[in-house]
């Protein structure tokens, strides 16, 4: 046994020696290095491998001297000394391509020596010294051998004669042309070295380094660029970009070394190659006023000081010590020519905000954003600020502005939010007062720097589970203010219960921060209330998000510590990203015009970007959610499903559920206009399509209804600006403004006329008379809560106690009750008569209307035995589970596509993307025996989205 083993490692042994011998004959190995050289046969200039031609010394030789040589240059690429680098560079390549990494080393020189005006030695890679660098102590990989008797010999010298000016390699001892030790590689595996990086291919590489494209990627993309000629690791790109980026800063330095942070501010605008407008404002000491200087040599523009604005310039030149001789820069503002394009485009809705830590200085940095039609947003001006006190804000606002945007863009201007900096807002607040600019202008505040910053800062450590829980609930009840509630008296009257269930025993822990936090909302209700924002362009944005966005794009973009550089830097660094920005913006756009919807719900569908669709497919969607009802010639009354009735697993008894009210929507014809306008949401002021009130009664969704904004055309700066289209554009927004909150329905208006007929209140079902009932109490200025009674004096001869079955609030979430346009009045039968017992032969057996009812009958006869509920409702899924398999089998029960038991298994249509995250902003949480969240059971719908 111990022979076997030794006679096997014997064969190991001799197997590896074998190894290592065919190793040895592939190390060993001659290149084809091929170069435009002279023949010595023909004289002409051919390619021709100058590895063969330095081995043969009987031939011709084309110069004599302290070497005889064979092999001369084309003379028309490589003259004189000053080829030296050309050559030298292409011969690296051409090994490259031949199969090894070629380098010199220092046995080369630019002065003449005898015979020779200047050479360099080419060397192989592995033919360096074999010693390893200093304090290398650990493994390191290295292609330098690791013994001078592994080194390879390959080498040859090149010269340039001093007789001709020509270049020439001389003869080779034979032992030299050849490698060993290593083997040959394809050129794909072989990296280049830094130094040969050609001008354009790094030029080509700074630009996707401006784009943010990571390095190995880059290095991917110049290898492709260059054909396979180059072969660059990501950290060799990545040295060479940032050696270019510092030799830039230092010439940057040098230029204004004597210069102070404002003076190379300055002139660095003043220099810019781009199209850049800004606006300085100086303080002169001797002159004793402020001075506002413009771009492009336009006047400046002199500002007598008040005594307060006095006081406080004279505070900021003690502190920075500055003599009264010396001017100060208080503020600079500017805006890039691609940004001032986009505000001039969508001007109506600006978020205003400032960010901090981006230059060395401390300055704050003022930022306002915008939001185009896509979606996306942009920048649409910078400011370093003096300091954050109301004056300064008040300088952007009545001279910055007006300066860069000018006074046509800032009376399009229809919204705004800032964060919940008074210094920030108040000014602003005053001058939509007063201002001939800000006129009309709505001003509102950030409701997450309002109220949700208080609010996730409340102490919960000492708290008890129940207070904890009551706290979830109560800022349910804060979130359905800010999101749902759209009319005046339905606030007033929440937040009345609100306060009063706050006084209860139950919120002893948590009445103080949370009556503060309410307080304070209270002074500025009109500001952040969605019942008091109906009547401006919003886009549904209650926060500063978006510009909290840009502020971290920017500083992402900055590789370093922006709070390290200079102005003059964080400038650049700006105008940097705005152009990253503004290239990736037109690859979107690009994009979007080339990019065809396969589910079209309109003919002119394409012509819109994709976030104009998907709203627009959410509003058709829920649509049929509505059911509405023509009242008068020109007059309809629309009304949710589920309006009059309350969520079923809803605790009646629980003081700490916010209140839901029953809402009816007025929808008036105006013939003049040829339009449709919903009196209470205001869907169409505010985001720029028809609400799915208004669709419930159209039926469609025509290009008509739709803001010019969200044109693909209109979003593309090339083709905005082409005579072709921007005139049309402009007589379709001009168009469009007339109509105000009303939706345009000219190609619609004929079938709207002839549609429904007028409902009289006697021949309606009682759903529809309950929609009177509601529309009266409106009329008196009252409110109705959901699963309430009707008051007698409003019904007539109506049963007016209303069943409970949705789980949803009316315009929050889509609807879990199945509703079909078509079947009306079956739907209206489940209302009209909920105490009657209906059996089989009143439905069909496939029909999910008899299940829902089936089961909530069942469910009632359980109430209050959670576990007897639980079984009640695992009997139902088995049945549900058995009657599919039975449809399967023999297909004669049909399931309708709207029963949402049975969508889970089944192909639905999905739901836009921005409905779901709608729908987890609003998703809330109720609590088990063992404390944990558990999320509240879901509709099918839901699960619909999700899927």
């Amino acid at each position: 046994m111990l022979n076997d083993e030794e006679d096997a490692g014997t064969d190991i042994c001799q197997l590896l020696d074998q190894l290592k011998l065919q190793f040895n004959d592939v190390a060993t190995w001659k290149p084809e290095i091929i170069m435009s050289c002279i023949s010595s046969k023909s004289g002409k200039v051919e390619e021709i491998d100058i590895c063969s031609k330095m081995l043969h010394t009987e031939t011709c030789n084309f110069f004599k001297g302290n070497s005889e040589c064979n092999i001369k240059f084309d003379p028309a690429q490589y003259n004189g000394i000053n080829s030296f680098d050309k050559l030298k560079s292409d011969i690296i390549v051409a090994c490259r391509k031949s199969g090894f990494k070629a380098t010199t080393d220092n046995r080369q020189y630019r002065k003449q020596k005898g015979s020779k005006l200047a050479s360099f030695q080419i060397i192989c890679d592995h033919n360096r010294s074999s010693q390893l660098p200093k304090g290398k102590n650990k493994i390191y990989n290295t292609t330098r051998p690791l013994c001078e008797e592994k080194r390879c010999a390959f080498e040859f010298n090149v010269f340039c004669s001093e007789d001709d000016g020509f270049w020439y390699i001389s003869n080779t001892d034979p032992t030299k042309v050849c490698h060993n030790f290593h083997i040959q590689h394809s050129q794909e595996f072989i990296e280049s070295k830094i130094n040969l990086l050609s001008p354009d291919l790094l030029s080509f590489a700074e630009t996707c380094f401006s784009l943010g494209l990571p390095t190995s990627v880059i290095s991917h993309l110049c290898k492709a660029y260059s054909q396979n000629q180059s072969e660059f690791t990501d950290n060799q790109l990545r040295y060479k970009i940032m050696k270019e980026r510092d030799k830039e800063i230092v010439k940057d330095l040098s230029q204004y070394k004597n210069l102070s942070s404002a003076e190379a501010l300055i002139n660095d605008f003043e220099n810019c190659k781009e199209e850049v407008y800004y606006c300085e404002l100086i303080h002169s000491k001797k002159d004793g006023h402020l001075k506002i200087t413009q771009s492009k040599g336009r006047p400046p523009k002199i500002l007598h000081l008040s005594t307060e604005q006095q006081k406080s310039i004279d505070e900021i030149r003690k502190d920075m010590e500055i003599n009264d001789g010396q001017d100060v820069l208080l503020a600079f503002a500017w805006v890039t020519a691609e940004e001032l394009e986009l505000v001039q485009r969508f001007p109506e809705l600006q978020l205003f905000d400032v960010t901090m830590k981006t230059n060395s200085e401390n300055r704050g940095l003022f930022l306002a954003t915008g939001i185009d039609g896509l979606g996306k947003i942009f920048t649409g001006l910078h400011c370093f600020m003096p300091n954050s006190k109301a004056s300064s804000y008040n300088w952007i606002y009545t001279e910055a502005l007006v300066t860069l945007w000018g006074e046509t863009t800032l009376r399009n201007v229809q919204t705004i939010i800032t964060d919940g900096e008074d210094a920030l807002y108040k000014p602003l607040e005053n001058l939509s007062e007063v201002n001939l600019y800000w006129k009309n202008v709505c001003v509102y505040r950030c409701t997450f720097h309002l109220f949700t910053q208080e609010w996730n800062s409340i102490p919960r450590g000492h708290l008890s589970n129940e207070s904890k829980i009551i706290l979830q609930k109560l800022k349910r009840w804060i979130d359905t203010w800010i999101f749902n509630l759209d009319r005046e008296k339905h606030f007033l009257v929440s937040m009345e219960k609100f306060k009063s269930v706050l006084q209860s025993k139950e919120c002893d822990e948590i009445r103080a921060p949370v009556l503060k936090i309410i307080e304070s909302l209270e002074v500025s209700t009109a500001k952040w209330a969605k019942c008091y924002k109906k009547e401006s362009f919003d886009l549904g944005h209650t926060t500063t998000s978006p510009g909290e966005a840009s502020n971290s794009s920017l500083k992402r973009f900055c590789k370093g510590n922006m709070s390290s550089q200079s102005l003059s830097g964080s400038a650049r660094t700006q105008r940097d990203h705005s152009k990253f920005i503004h290239k990736k913006r037109n690859y979107l756009v690009a994009k979007e015009i080339d990019k065809n919807s396969a589910d079209n719900f309109m003919e002119e569908q394409n012509m819109f970007t994709q976030f104009l669709q998907d709203s627009v497919f959410d509003a058709k969607d829920r649509a049929s959610e509505y059911v509405p009802m023509r009242i008068e010639k020109f007059k309809w009354l629309v009304c949710h499903k589920n309006t009059f009735s309350l969520p079923n697993n809803m605790e009646k008894d629980d003081i700490f559920q916010y209140p839901r009210f029953s809402n009816v929507h007025v929808i008036i014809l105006n013939m003049a206009q040829s339009s449709l306008e919903c009196m209470t949401c205001k869907i169409q002021r505010r985001k720029g399509n028809p609400c799915p009130h208004i669709c419930s009664i159209t039926k469609c969704v025509t290009a008509e209804m739709l803001n010019p904004r969200y044109l693909k055309i209109f979003n593309s700066i090339q083709l905005g600006n082409d005579p072709k289209f921007k005139e049309t554009i402009q007589l379709l927004q001009q168009k469009y403004n007339t109509f105000g909150n009303a939706t345009n329905i000219t190609s619609l208006l004929s079938g709207i006329l002839e549609g429904s007929d007028i409902e009289e209140y006697d021949s309606c079902s009682d759903f529809k008379k309950s929609m009177y009932a509601l529309y009266n109490i409106y009329l008196d200025n009252e409110f109705l809560i959901r699963g309430h009674e009707i008051p007698g004096k409003y019904m007539k001869s109506c049963n007016n106690k209303m069943e409970c079955g949705s789980e949803i609030l009316e315009d929050d979430f889509p609807i879990e009750f199945p509703y079909d346009n078509n079947a009306g009045d079956e739907f209206e039968s489940l209302y009209s008569s909920p105490q009657k017992k209906l059996g089989l032969a009143d439905f069909d057996s496939s029909t999910f209307q008899f299940l829902q009812y089936k089961q909530q009958e069942l469910l009632n006869l359980v109430e209050g035995n959670t576990e007897a509920e639980n079984m009640m409702r695992e009997r139902m899924d088995d049945l549900v589970s058995d009657l599919r398999k039975l449809q399967l089998k023999n297909g004669k029960i049909n399931f309708s596509q709207e029963s949402t038991i049975v969508s889970s298994n089944m192909k639905q249509s999905s739901t836009p993307k921005n409905h779901n995250r709608k729908k987890r902003r609003h998703e809330h949480f109720s609590q088990n025996s063992s404390g944990k969240k558990k999320p509240q059971k879901r509709s099918a719908r839901s699960k619909r989205v999700d899927k």
